[in-house]
């Protein structure tokens, strides 16, 4: 899943039908031997991450961060469409906040 949402960012459908022989659209199920993956497994292995989540960001801290230092990170999102204008028209935000920006 990783790989993949660095290569081509997709639903965990779409991940599991671009791995299967019959409807993939790369080589990355042969190189990394994923024959046969789905959706369901992908679950199952977020299910199962999310259960140590804890434990492996505290490990991670413990590597990459140094005490008393401050780590900013990106939780905003971004709903844009429209046909017409190349700045396009602003939709809704995930907290449900109409946003039009003239």
């Amino acid at each position: 899943m990783i790989v993949d949402r660095l290569v081509k960012p997709t639903s965990k459908l779409a991940t599991g039908r671009g791995l299967d022989r019959e409807t993939f659209f790369s080589s990355l199920a042969e190189v990394l031997g994923l024959e046969g993956v789905d959706e369901d497994e992908f679950c199952l292995a977020m299910d199962f991450l999310l259960k140590r989540q804890g434990k492996i960001e505290n490990h991670l801290a413990k590597l990459h961060l140094m005490e008393g230092c401050l780590v900013l990170y990106e939780v905003s999102s971004t709903y844009l469409e429209g046909k017409a204008c190349p700045l396009v028209k602003y939709g809704y935000n995930r907290d449900k906040n109409v946003v039009n920006y003239k």
